[in-house]
């Protein structure tokens, strides 16, 4: 078959990338071999290391035996470069991957590389300090990422999980739902200029998520991308046929408030009957009357006012499911219903998110962008169910101080009862 032949497109791959993947995933391939369509010089090839359904028997390290055993078998197949495209190294420390990087290269004589310290060099080689994180992940799993980042000096300023356990399910996960979930996270960070999608299909969906929040950088698709990058940099393989950087310099976003009455609230309380607000990166970089911005997103706000938020300072988000629900009382007799007797079930982290995350749109809907929590918990407070307080403003972009208001008495033993009242 002559090599003019389509069908005979694979004669012209000249280097190939190993990868390293969890045996339950099935991801990581398709992500593999839709990313490598970019790169027709470069062949992509797998081997897996045991983790299957919800279990992971090294839950705090690697499975060294099984990752070297993978790494080995890899190398018979001699591939430029010996990726692990896992996201563990993010949960127990970036140091494990770089271990690991070391002994795959002294085993095999292979450079090595990580999802997870590729992503580093990208940031590096951007300028990324902030970055917000989607993952198909439980919260307790994803939330072991974010703080392993900030020791390599990279914040994560916001999340969004699907909260699932299982490797297979991964691939199951709506393109829709992969697309509602980063247009919330690049909506809650305006500073934020890369977005991490951990075990998602990133290059389908990175495209799709509005004018207002395109960053190329979703393309990397968990990062494959950029670990084709690495392969490049350490085998030379010549990129200037594909015709596609691997990445672009970060999205800077820019909006415009036009012809708002402006209170700044400033020293001098400075005030605009009309002006526009110019907001470069999350930060606001000028305010006056006819600001030139062409390629801003625009917002009129002509008849509507501008000015900082306000604090909400006594806020009790328990109540927020109790609005009209009970007539106007007294604080004692209110206060039998907004802490009812103690009961002996713990609270439902489900209920406690959902009742405070509705308090927090009703502030923000009346400008109040931060708030002094003081949460009830009845009958007494659990890990679950603070977190789902906290969950909810950093979902909400609320500002939040959260202080825990625990009962160790009902109600009604604290009201005053007159003597001589008969007993119940």
């Amino acid at each position: 078959m002559p090599d003019t032949d389509p069908r005979s497109w694979y004669r012209t791959q000249r280097r190939t990338i190993g990868t390293i993947t969890p045996s339950g995933n099935i991801v990581v391939e398709r992500m593999t071999t839709a990313i490598l369509a970019d790169f027709p010089a470069v062949s992509g090839h797998f081997s897996r290391v045991a983790v299957v359904g919800s279990t992971d028997a090294y839950k705090d390290d690697y499975d060294w035996d099984g990752m070297m055993r993978a790494a080995e078998l890899l190398s018979h197949a001699a591939p430029d470069v010996i990726c692990w495209n896992g996201s563990k190294g993010g949960s127990i420390g970036l140091d494990a991957d770089r271990r690991l990087c070391e002994r795959i290269t002294e085993a095999t004589g292979k450079p090595a590389t990580t999802s997870s310290l590729a992503i580093l060099e990208v940031f590096a080689a951007t300028g990324v300090r902030r970055f917000g994180l989607v993952t198909p992940f439980a919260s307790g799993y994803a939330g072991r990422i974010p703080p392993h980042f900030r020791i390599e000096g990279y914040a994560c300023v916001s999340e969004a999980h699907a909260g699932l356990n299982d490797n297979l399910s991964y691939c199951a996960v709506p393109d829709a739902d992969i697309v509602a979930m980063v247009r919330q996270v690049a909506t809650w960070t305006a500073r934020c200029h890369h977005h991490i999608l951990h075990q998602f299909p990133g290059r389908a969906s990175g495209g799709r998520t509005g004018s207002r929040h395109r960053h190329p950088d979703l393309r990397f698709g968990r990062s494959l991308r950029v670990e084709v990058s690495a392969a490049d940099r350490r085998t030379h393989i010549d990129r200037r046929p594909v015709g596609q950087p691997v990445y672009r310099s970060p999205v800077r976003m820019t909006t415009l408030i036009r012809s708002a009455r402006v209170l700044t609230l400033d020293a001098t309380d400075t005030e605009y009957a009309r002006a526009d607000i110019l907001i470069e990166d999350g930060t606001i970089i000028a305010v006056g009357p006819d600001l030139a911005a062409p390629d801003a997103d625009v917002i009129d706000a002509v008849g509507l006012i501008a000015m900082p938020g306000l604090i909400n300072g006594h806020f009790h988000s328990q109540v927020s499911l109790m609005a009209g629900s009970v007539p106007s009382l007294p604080l004692e007799l209110f206060m039998l219903y907004e802490v009812p007797p103690l009961g002996d079930r713990p609270p439902d982290p489900r209920l406690i998110y959902l009742q405070t995350m509705l308090g927090a749109v009703e502030m923000l809907r009346h400008g109040i962008t931060a708030v002094h929590d003081d949460a009830f918990h009845n009958p007494w407070p659990t890990r679950p169910a603070i977190d789902a307080v906290m969950s909810a403003y950093r979902d909400s972009g609320l500002r939040a101080t959260v202080a825990i208001n625990h009962q160790n008495r009902p109600e009604l033993d604290k009201l005053a009862v007159p003597v001589g009242t008969p007993s119940a």
